[in-house]
């Protein structure tokens, strides 16, 4: 597995993670064509990720973790996201627990379980009302990827329906899961619905984005690093199409061979930039944090348009391909038919909307 060219990064776990991947490639695409059928991740490939080690990505070293830095863990989800979207961005979500015991008064019920996998909705969408030494939840939070096989769930809210935000940590036995989760991509991502219905959380399960950390690590010290990894999701999906399009371009007959090489250069050139402007961006973040200072505006603003270009590119590519007759029908689209559904549906998450809009001049939203 061969990872971006501007992916600089020392760290032995992933470089060994990343291995792994490269030899049960076979496997992980078996299991990825009955998670797409099972709109989850199957339980064999989840049994294989917490193997692998993959959920301690975000853990802290001290507690035995990887401690990964960005850069390191967007290589590792990119690696997943080579063989399957759906698979990436699962494990992205569910390798977050780190950063959420670091928010956290006391981390050490989300670190003692290192191999712990989350699952949740962070954005408040539902009500938690005051009470004696904690809350009370209700409410039903949609879009939990992974959240069948989760071992810790979180749920966001608003204070007594007011404007106040905070997050709740869960156990899985907390909460009722839907199990309606349809798409026409990113299916085995398994991002079902779920319910709380009136339970009381107590304040030490309850956590603020806005507060300072109580894990001191650069890892931890800004709130919203957790989002970052996603890109490696974009990344791995656009270099495996090109790759199978490079591929597949001998083979197609000379009525589409040039329209395919003249779309195999030029968004091989837009991967090349994207790459390079989002792993730049990082890179300087990941200096400003070791200073101990908040991340610059510029650094902000450059790192939303790196990681709103490797979706872009991503998305584009795919629209690109379903207008190439042989990469939709026949028998060269095999690859390419459930990365194209992936990529489009991918496009109308949140996060992904949000920061295209910034990086086009729209409202001022960061990934930060």
């Amino acid at each position: 597995m061969t990872p971006s060219p501007f992916s600089t990064y020392e760290d032995a776990h992933v470089d060994e993670f990343t291995n792994w991947v490269s030899r049960k490639e076979p496997e992980l695409r078996v299991h990825a064509t009955a998670s797409d059928r099972a709109c989850d991740l199957v339980e064999p490939v989840v049994a294989e990720l917490r193997a692998s080690g993959i959920f301690r990505l975000a853990q802290p070293r001290s507690a035995g973790g990887w401690e990964a830095d960005p850069i390191a863990q967007i290589c590792a989800i990119e690696a997943l996201s080579t063989v399957d979207a759906a698979l990436g961005w699962a494990t992205c979500i569910g390798t977050d627990t780190g950063y959420y015991a670091a928010r956290l008064g006391d981390p050490t019920p989300l670190t003692d379980n290192v191999d712990a996998v989350t699952s949740g909705f962070t954005t408040p969408a539902g009500r938690g009302d005051r009470a004696c030494g904690g809350y009370v939840l209700d409410g039903i939070w949609p879009l939990a990827t992974l959240i069948t096989h989760a071992d810790v769930v979180v749920a966001g809210f608003k204070v007594d329906g007011e404007g106040d935000e905070r997050v709740a940590v869960l156990d899985p036995d907390q909460i009722v899961v839907a199990n309606d989760w349809t798409a026409l991509g990113m299916r085995g991502t398994g991002s079902h619905s779920y319910e709380i219905h009136e339970m009381f959380v107590p304040d030490r399960s309850i956590f603020d984005f806005t507060a300072p950390p109580s894990l001191h690590e650069r890892l931890y010290s800004h709130p919203r690093l957790y989002r970052l990894n996603l890109a490696g999701v974009p990344i791995g999906l656009t270099r495996a199409s090109l790759r199978d399009a490079r591929r597949a371009a001998p083979l197609i007959g000379s009525t589409h061979r040039r329209e395919v090489d003249d779309l195999i250069a030029g968004f091989a050139c837009d991967q090349h930039d994207a790459e390079m402007h989002l792993f730049d961006s990082v890179a300087t973040l990941w200096a400003e944090l070791a200073l101990s200072e908040e991340p610059s505006e510029t650094t902000a603003a450059a790192l939303t348009d790196g990681f709103a270009r490797t979706f872009r590119t991503c998305v584009q590519l795919h629209r690109a391909l379903l207008d190439v007759a042989p990469f939709v029908v026949g028998p060269h689209a095999a690859p390419f038919t459930r990365r194209i559904a992936d990529a489009l549906t991918m496009s109308h998450h949140a996060i992904v909307r949000r920061t295209a809009a910034a990086a086009c001049g729209g409202p001022a939203e960061t990934v930060l």
